[in-house]
């Protein structure tokens, strides 16, 4: 298996209304070198995540317009993978499994350790690198045959008629990028 380029800068969404939170975790993410864009509440987040991709979603659980779980649930709505970090300040067992359920990466607890946090971040980074690397791949891919027109090359896309609930969180993903490549490859058939 080839090994990503772990190099590049990552762009992190700060969701966090306490200002305090906020300066220290953008003072040591920035001495880290990631590019960094802050919001106060998830309604502002929603409208940045339409105008711009982002890899690392971290959001307070306790913001005034909705709570971080359901900024997650809006985010997967959005036409963009990001990961996304959950900060709260009380432990909550119920909302930690609804977190994992929606692909949440961790739950942080308040008063923020920013060693763990950046140890969190440091984990996402390989994976976010290796889709990045394989989105471009794959963009190559789909660019040769739309506008090569290569007939050599014939991709089969397993197509299956399973519930979409009884699929856990990865196959879901799998089976959605599946019907995505079929769509595509009709088109690029009928083309």
């Amino acid at each position: 298996m080839e090994t990503a380029d772990t190099s590049f800068s990552a762009a992190i969404l700060v969701v966090m209304e306490e200002h305090h939170s906020r300066s220290v975790i953008g003072e040591t993410l920035q001495r880290e070198g990631y590019e960094l864009v802050f919001c106060d509440t998830g309604a502002q987040a929603i409208e940045l995540g339409n105008n711009k991709v982002f890899d690392i979603l971290i959001a307070d659980n306790n913001l005034s317009d909705m709570s971080g779980i359901e900024l997650v649930k809006n985010f997967a709505a959005l036409p963009m993978d990001v990961t996304p970090i959950i900060v709260s300040d009380n432990a909550s067992l119920e909302i930690a499994l609804e977190g994992m359920k929606l692909g949440v990466h961790d739950y942080v607890m308040k008063p923020l350790n920013m060693t763990e946090l950046k140890r969190n971040i440091e984990s996402i980074l390989p994976e976010r690198a290796y889709m990045k690397q394989g989105a471009t791949k794959f963009q190559d891919i789909i660019a040769r045959l739309v506008f090569r027109r290569n007939p050599e090359i014939i991709v089969i896309v397993p197509h299956t008629t399973v519930d979409d609930d009884e699929l856990s969180w990865g196959k879901r993903k799998l089976l959605n990028v599946n019907r995505f490549l079929t769509k595509i490859f009709k088109f690029v058939w009928d083309v």
